[in-house]
Protein backbone atom coordinates (compact mmCIF):
# COMPACT_ATOMS: atom_id res chain seq x y z
CA UNK A 1 0.00 0.00 0.00
CA UNK A 2 1.35 3.16 -0.66
CA UNK A 3 2.56 5.47 2.35
CA UNK A 4 -0.05 8.30 2.53
CA UNK A 5 1.82 11.92 2.72
CA UNK A 6 -0.38 14.44 1.74
CA UNK A 7 -2.52 16.28 4.10
CA UNK A 8 -5.63 18.73 3.75
CA UNK A 9 -6.43 20.93 6.39
CA UNK A 10 -10.18 21.02 7.19
CA UNK A 11 -12.16 24.10 9.72
CA UNK A 12 -15.24 22.49 11.00
CA UNK A 13 -17.35 23.98 14.17
CA UNK A 14 -17.19 21.91 17.78
CA UNK A 15 -20.62 20.24 16.89
CA UNK A 16 -19.16 19.12 13.34
CA UNK A 17 -16.18 17.63 14.50
CA UNK A 18 -18.04 15.55 16.94
CA UNK A 19 -20.70 14.66 14.48
CA UNK A 20 -17.44 13.11 12.23
CA UNK A 21 -15.86 11.52 15.55
CA UNK A 22 -19.53 9.29 16.34
CA UNK A 23 -19.74 8.85 12.73
CA UNK A 24 -16.42 7.33 12.47
CA UNK A 25 -16.34 5.59 15.86
CA UNK A 26 -16.97 2.11 13.14
CA UNK A 27 -13.94 2.70 11.50
CA UNK A 28 -10.40 2.67 12.18
CA UNK A 29 -9.70 6.37 12.41
CA UNK A 30 -11.59 9.39 11.23
CA UNK A 31 -9.18 9.95 8.01
CA UNK A 32 -10.25 6.37 6.85
CA UNK A 33 -13.45 7.44 7.48
CA UNK A 34 -13.70 10.42 5.52
CA UNK A 35 -11.64 8.84 2.59
CA UNK A 36 -14.58 6.12 2.55
CA UNK A 37 -17.48 8.82 2.47
CA UNK A 38 -15.52 10.56 -0.34
CA UNK A 39 -15.18 7.65 -2.19
CA UNK A 40 -19.06 6.81 -1.60
CA UNK A 41 -20.28 10.18 -2.25
CA UNK A 42 -18.25 10.32 -5.46
CA UNK A 43 -19.42 7.13 -6.78
CA UNK A 44 -22.74 8.11 -8.91
CA UNK A 45 -23.90 4.93 -10.17
CA UNK A 46 -24.26 4.55 -6.31
CA UNK A 47 -26.48 7.48 -5.92
CA UNK A 48 -28.22 6.45 -9.15
CA UNK A 49 -28.89 2.80 -7.33
CA UNK A 50 -30.08 4.36 -3.70
CA UNK A 51 -32.48 7.17 -5.93
CA UNK A 52 -33.71 4.17 -7.79
CA UNK A 53 -33.94 2.03 -4.77
CA UNK A 54 -36.00 5.26 -3.19
CA UNK A 55 -38.55 5.78 -6.65
CA UNK A 56 -39.35 1.54 -5.93
CA UNK A 57 -39.66 1.73 -2.26
CA UNK A 58 -42.54 4.97 -2.78
CA UNK A 59 -44.07 2.93 -5.71
CA UNK A 60 -44.81 -0.06 -3.82
CA UNK A 61 -46.41 2.28 -0.85
CA UNK A 62 -48.45 3.71 -3.68
CA UNK A 63 -48.99 0.25 -5.20
CA UNK A 64 -50.12 -0.92 -1.72
CA UNK A 65 -52.57 1.95 -1.01
CA UNK A 66 -54.08 2.26 -4.33
CA UNK A 67 -54.91 -2.12 -4.89
CA UNK A 68 -55.90 -1.53 -0.76
CA UNK A 69 -58.38 1.53 -1.77
CA UNK A 70 -59.46 -0.38 -4.43
CA UNK A 71 -59.92 -3.62 -3.75
CA UNK A 72 -62.19 -2.67 -0.88
CA UNK A 73 -63.87 -0.85 -3.10
CA UNK A 74 -64.23 -4.19 -5.54
CA UNK A 75 -64.76 -6.40 -2.48
CA UNK A 76 -67.87 -4.48 -1.64
CA UNK A 77 -69.51 -3.93 -4.35
CA UNK A 78 -68.95 -7.62 -5.24
CA UNK A 79 -70.48 -8.66 -1.82
CA UNK A 80 -73.31 -6.25 -2.58
CA UNK A 81 -73.73 -7.99 -6.24
CA UNK A 82 -73.68 -11.70 -4.37
CA UNK A 83 -76.58 -10.45 -1.93
CA UNK A 84 -78.61 -8.73 -4.72
CA UNK A 85 -77.96 -12.19 -6.79
CA UNK A 86 -79.23 -14.65 -4.21
CA UNK A 87 -82.28 -12.95 -3.92
CA UNK A 88 -82.82 -12.44 -7.94
CA UNK A 89 -82.08 -8.51 -7.48
CA UNK A 90 -78.90 -8.04 -9.23
CA UNK A 91 -79.64 -5.46 -11.82
CA UNK A 92 -78.06 -4.11 -15.24
CA UNK A 93 -78.10 -0.69 -13.11
CA UNK A 94 -76.06 -1.71 -10.70
CA UNK A 95 -73.54 -3.66 -12.55
CA UNK A 96 -72.81 -1.10 -14.92
CA UNK A 97 -72.46 1.73 -12.10
CA UNK A 98 -71.19 0.31 -9.35
CA UNK A 99 -69.90 -3.12 -10.15
CA UNK A 100 -67.87 -2.32 -13.50
CA UNK A 101 -66.25 1.48 -12.12
CA UNK A 102 -64.65 -0.53 -8.98
CA UNK A 103 -62.95 -3.34 -11.65
CA UNK A 104 -62.08 -0.65 -13.84
CA UNK A 105 -60.24 1.64 -10.86
CA UNK A 106 -59.01 -1.55 -9.99
CA UNK A 107 -57.86 -2.13 -13.60
CA UNK A 108 -56.56 1.51 -13.95
CA UNK A 109 -54.10 1.04 -10.52
CA UNK A 110 -52.49 -1.69 -11.89
CA UNK A 111 -52.26 -0.55 -15.46
CA UNK A 112 -50.50 2.67 -13.92
CA UNK A 113 -47.88 0.66 -11.52
CA UNK A 114 -47.09 -1.53 -14.37
CA UNK A 115 -46.18 1.34 -16.36
CA UNK A 116 -44.02 2.70 -13.97
CA UNK A 117 -42.36 -0.25 -13.13
CA UNK A 118 -41.52 -0.87 -16.87
CA UNK A 119 -39.72 3.02 -16.70
CA UNK A 120 -37.76 1.67 -13.18
CA UNK A 121 -36.82 -1.09 -15.17
CA UNK A 122 -35.57 1.17 -17.85
CA UNK A 123 -33.44 2.95 -15.37
CA UNK A 124 -32.53 -0.01 -13.96
CA UNK A 125 -31.32 -1.19 -17.72
CA UNK A 126 -29.04 2.21 -17.90
CA UNK A 127 -27.21 1.86 -14.95
CA UNK A 128 -25.77 -2.23 -15.74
Amino acid sequence: MKRRTERIELRLTPEEAQFIREKSASCQSISQYIRMAVREYSDIDARKKLDMIKDLTELCVKFRDGLAWAGGNLNQAMKHANELAKVDLLTKDYMMNTVLPAVASTEKIVRDVRLQLIDLAKKAAKLS
